[in-house]
């Protein structure tokens, strides 16, 4: 299990990775919003399941929109890129493991074409793997 967070301005992210058996890999994510008093306010929780195979997974993303979300990803040593298709939106996360964190990217298709819509590097919380 790792968990990585991104606690900076307005907001905080939370990604904890777990592997489950069978050969299965969990993502558990949370969005909130942290007010001056420092309450925080979930905005968006998710859960994906992935199932790898060798270079590549398969999975699907649900979270309280409620949306439901394909995945395929391509696995290396050190990222994950993840493209997801939806009804209503195509995209793309990388995971990449760098400088002692995670950094995040995400790309969301519009114009037919996949444009930066947010990056963020996440520190390990509690030792990781």
């Amino acid at each position: 299990m790792v968990w990585y967070r991104y606690p900076h301005g307005p907001a905080s992210f939370e990604m904890e990775w777990k592997i489950l058996d069978g050969g299965f890999v969990e993502l558990n994510f949370t969005n909130s919003f942290v007010e001056a008093s420092g309450a925080v306010t979930p905005v968006l929780q998710a859960r994906a399941l992935y199932r790898p195979s060798g270079t590549t997974a398969i999975g699907v993303w649900i979270d309280t929109r409620p949306q439901r979300i394909q995945l395929e990803s391509e696995i290396s040593q050190s990222a994950v890129i993840t493209t997801r298709t939806a009804a209503t939106e195509r995209g793309r996360t990388e995971y990449r493991i760098e400088d002692g964190g995670l950094t995040v990217r995400d790309y969301v298709e519009a114009d037919g074409e996949m444009r930066l819509f947010g990056e963020a590097h996440y520190t390990r919380v509690n030792g990781g793997i």
